[in-house]
């Protein structure tokens, strides 16, 4: 038999990996819960290795592959989704410009 949260819903493994798959392999402590992981069964997941830790409430799962911006997908997520992505703040003066390596910025 499964192990339940504590609101009895049954974990479910590939919702989770279909919300991860969508965001680089990262997913919200909320997302989890939504999935039906419990705190418990994370934290179980974090010492078997499955998954680690990026931010407080962001988890990534260690199967997939690293990105060239996944940097930015666990601040997305721990600004709960509401981060607009732009360009930096130094291409103000010309906004027709930005430079080769200039990285965007997360603004709210």
């Amino acid at each position: 038999m499964p192990r339940r949260s504590p609101d009895g819903a049954v974990p479910k493994r590939a919702t989770l990996y279909e919300i991860a798959a969508a965001q680089a392999g990262y997913f919200s402590l909320e997302q989890a819960a939504e999935a039906g992981h419990s705190r418990q069964l994370l934290q179980y997941r974090l010492r078997s290795g499955e998954i680690e830790r990026s931010l407080r409430g962001v988890y990534r799962l260690v199967q997939f592959p690293s990105t060239d911006r996944e940097d930015l997908v666990p601040v997305w997520l721990w600004t709960n989704r509401q981060g607009v992505f732009g360009p930096s703040p130094l291409a103000r003066n010309d906004p027709g410009v930005l430079a080769k390596n200039d990285p965007p910025l997360l603004m709210g």
